[in-house]
Formats: C-alpha cells, structure tokens, sequence
C-alpha cells in the first residue's frame, strides 16, 4: 500500500513538474550534465546551453524532454541575447541554473589562467545571471527559482589558485547582495540558490593533481534538485564539506594567530580554545557534547543541525581536513 502510495506520488510529481521549464547553462559535461538527466526523469521540460553544439545535439537525441538547445559562450557580448533565445525556444523559463564556470591552480600566477578564470566566472556569470534576473522580474506571475554552483573554495583564499578562490567567493557574495536586492524591493517571487559542492568528480578536476574526497556528480545533482525543491537559499554539499567549511571559518586566514574561541553548548558549559593551530580535538569534544544535549532534548528530529553535521569519527575527521589542505600544497 505505502509503495502504491509512493509510485502515485512520484508520478502526480512528475506530471506537475511537466509544466515547468528549466535552462541549464553549462550543459555539456559535469554538474550541468547531470542536472539534465535529474530534472528531466523528474518530468520538467529542460534546455540546455554549452559551447560545443554537437555536443548539445547528442544530449537532446538522447533525451525527449531536452526540448531545445542554444550554442553559447558566455563570456561574449552576446550570450544574453542567445539566452532569451534559448528561453524562447524553450517555452519559457521557471528554473535558470548556472553551471558555466573555469579554474585552474596556478601557483605560478599565469596571467592568461586568471584572465580566462575571471572572463567566465564574474564578467560571463553576471552578465547570464543578470538576463535570468530580469526575465523573472518581467514575469511575477510565476515562481522563479536562479540557481548557481560557486564552490566552498569561495570560504577564504587558496593561494594556490587565486582567481578561481576569488571569482567564486564573488559569486557568494553577488547571490547575497541579489537576495538583499529583493527583500529591499519586495521581489518575492525569485528564489536564489547559492550551491557550494567540494570536490566533485567531473572533467575539472582532471588536471593531474589530487583532491581527496570527490563527490559522485549524479548524486550532487540529486541533492541540488532536492535544495532548490525545498527552497534552501544556501546548499553546500556533502557532510563532509559542511564540516569542513565550518573550521576553515574559525580559522582565521593564512596565518594563525593567537585567539580565544569561546563556544557554549545547551548545557551552558563555556569551552575556551586557544588556536595556534586550533585544538581540533578540543572542538569536537565540545561538538560531541553538543550532539548528545540536541539528542536528549529531541531524539526524534531528523533536522538536527548537529546530528546532521558532526556524527563523525575523529580519526577520520582529522584525516580529511589535513589531507583537504595538503593537496593544495605545492
């Protein structure tokens, strides 16, 4: 009976998403990819944008639902006018989903790199996302969602690759300023959606270095739609990378320097942490702590920030944050 349930569900889903229409840009490969594939089994109509229109044709021959294409570079003064022509072709636009963006480590600080790098992810990004922003605006009528992948790389400089931490660290702070944008102007029909993955096994990583912990992109993209559906204006995927950004916050920039963490649990204990580096074993016994507190007090909440985020081991936590920062190191 519950499988019944569930299987109606699924298609009732299916044929309501049918109505509603995405453009992914950045199609071709990776994160875009396989976005196609997840909404389109989820029923929406899609089309799709890249660089390489054979590419786009062998995609849509594969997939009904890829309903149109559109060749775009998004880093010439045209590709706004190409992405109104996509959103024609399409029938319209209820999800624009950015998945365009270059990078490189470049410790050597090759100009053409960090020209390229910014060419696609700040001048191409705003100018794409701008065009989205104003399509929505002249259509109220319907709810819009503006999704766009940056990267935890954005959370503090990687010296070892310095346009591609900078330029995505400006797309987070430029989604903020749109989401301030439309609180100020009462705009409440646009949802943004700020998506931060680690490291995800796509062709961008296939530089000859090591990133340890890559994430399968099929099931990113599965937890992108599941974000966007729910409405979450800020997704950074997985567990792990969570984690991880909330220590690469406390620590505080290149340089360690002598500082106080004072952190309170729910069972008011006051821990003090002096970093120079951070007692990492320190903080997770305070997230331990916390953990088991959040668990007495709601043992059957399955939105449990600490549970969510801390079940970890510590040996292997330690593990991944050192080798997370070794493979940065030259």
């Amino acid at each position: 009976m519950e499988k019944s349930y569930l299987c109606n569900y699924k298609t009732m889903q299916a044929m309501k998403n049918r109505q509603k229409r995405a453009i992914i840009i950045g199609a071709t490969s990776g994160i875009g990819l396989e976005m196609v594939k997840v909404l389109t089994a989820q029923g929406w109509q899609v089309g799709i944008a890249g660089r390489r229109q054979e590419r786009l044709q062998q995609i849509q021959s594969k997939n009904l639902d890829v309903v149109a294409t559109e060749c775009i570079d998004i880093t010439k003064e045209d590709a706004p006018r190409h992405l109104l022509t996509l959103i024609g072709k399409t029938g319209g636009m209820n999800l624009y989903f950015h998945s365009a963006g270059v990078g490189y480590q470049n410790p050597a600080l090759d100009m053409e790199k960090e020209m390229t790098t910014v060419a696609t992810n700040v001048t191409g990004f705003t100018q794409m996302v701008d065009t989205a922003f104003h399509y929505f605006m002249e259509h109220p009528e319907q709810e819009a969602h503006l999704a766009v992948i940056s990267s935890i790389a954005g959370t503090r400089g990687l010296g070892a690759a310095p346009a591609y931490s900078s330029t995505k660290r400006y797309i987070n702070h430029y989604m903020e300023c749109l989401t301030q944008l439309c609180h100020i102007r009462g705009i409440h029909h646009i949802h943004l959606h700020d998506i931060r993955p680690g490291f995800v096994c796509t062709p961008l990583l296939s530089d000859g270095h090591h990133y340890p912990l890559q994430l399968d992109p099929h099931r990113v993209a599965f937890s992108i739609a599941k974000g966007i559906r729910d409405n979450h204006s800020i997704i950074t995927i997985d567990w792990h990378y969570r984690l991880l950004v909330f220590f690469w916050r406390l620590e505080g920039g290149v340089e360690m320097k002598q500082t106080t963490y004072k952190l309170i649990d729910r069972d008011n204990t006051l821990l003090d942490v002096n970093a120079d580096p951070i007692d990492l074993d320190a903080l997770a016994d305070l997230l331990e702590r916390m953990k088991t507190v959040e668990e007495r007090e709601s043992p059957n909440s399955s939105h449990s920030f600490i549970s969510s985020f801390f079940s970890f081991q510590r040996s292997a936590f330690h593990s991944f944050i050192f080798s997370f920062f070794h493979s940065f190191s030259g």
